[in-house]
């Protein structure tokens, strides 16, 4: 799922909107609904606010998928990643020392014999800086051998807190951002660029341009790597996140490195 840092020079960059369900009530889910929802809690908190790999990975099943998206409708922007890479990225996410504080709310949760739909919304207090995010997600879960797993899972960013600063993460909003995309000078810096395509929640495109511009360059920034190491994590590369990491602390011992990253 969903929180994976992207350092772009300090900022952290996401976004989103769709009509989701109204806000559910703990007291009014049924015990196995309640079942259903708290093991997606427990395993976010465990991974994201203590780092631990292991029971954040328990209950995602081997074909799981997660979707970075704009909202709940395919587009050609959505970045989808397996299991495996998900783990691997994570690996190296979660080697950061955890300030990211946790605030979910339970929007629905419907379950039909062995497969459930579970929609969330969770605010991210990021405890270093005022910043909080309000991220969507849904869950799709199915019951083998008496086990609930994740087979997917869906998220979005709605809106953006930045020091009582809100932004609203709208169809407008990308519409907006990808006609300034659309806009740019030729003679834009790359990081300029970057900075627009990931408002815009187009990873991919954001990856492949910054790496590509890296391997043209003589001599790369330790800041261009650094910022690499960042975005392949999005979209779910993680040897070449580690590859771009050690670059960057070669160049630079006093960036802050995933542990994992470390030679």
């Amino acid at each position: 799922m969903y929180f994976v840092r992207l350092v772009l020079l300090g900022v952290i960059l996401y976004t989103s909107c769709f009509v989701r369900p109204s806000l559910a009530q703990d007291n009014q889910l049924s015990e196995q609904q309640k079942q259903v929802y708290e093991l997606i809690v427990s395993s976010l908190r465990a991974g994201f606010e203590k780092g631990d790999l292991a029971t954040y990975m328990k209950i995602w099943a081997p074909e799981a998928k997660i979707i970075s998206a704009r909202s709940l409708t395919d587009d050609s922007h959505n970045v989808v990643i397996t299991r495996a890479q998900n783990e691997q990225t994570k690996r190296i996410l979660f080697s950061m020392e955890q300030t990211l504080q946790m605030k979910p709310k339970v929007r629905s949760v419907e379950i039909n014999k062995d497969s459930a739909v579970v929609f969330l919304t969770v605010e991210l207090h990021y405890l270093q800086q005022p910043f909080v995010q309000t991220v969507g997600e849904r869950y799709l879960l199915q019951k083998t051998d008496n086990n609930w797993r994740i087979t997917e899972n869906r998220w979005w960013v709605e809106k953006d807190n930045y020091d009582g600063k809100v932004q609203v993460h709208s169809p407008q909003f990308y519409q907006q951002i990808d006609s300034e995309i659309a806009k740019l000078p030729k003679n834009t810096g790359i990081m300029d660029r970057v900075r627009l395509l990931y408002l815009a929640r187009r990873a991919q495109q954001a990856f492949t341009e910054l790496e590509a511009h890296i391997y043209a360059l003589p001599n790369p920034s330790s800041a261009l790597w650094y910022q690499l190491g960042w975005t392949a994590t999005w979209v779910g590369n993680a040897q070449v996140s580690v590859e771009a990491f050690r670059k960057a602390h070669a160049l630079d011992p006093n960036l802050l490195i995933p542990k994992t990253a470390l030679p």
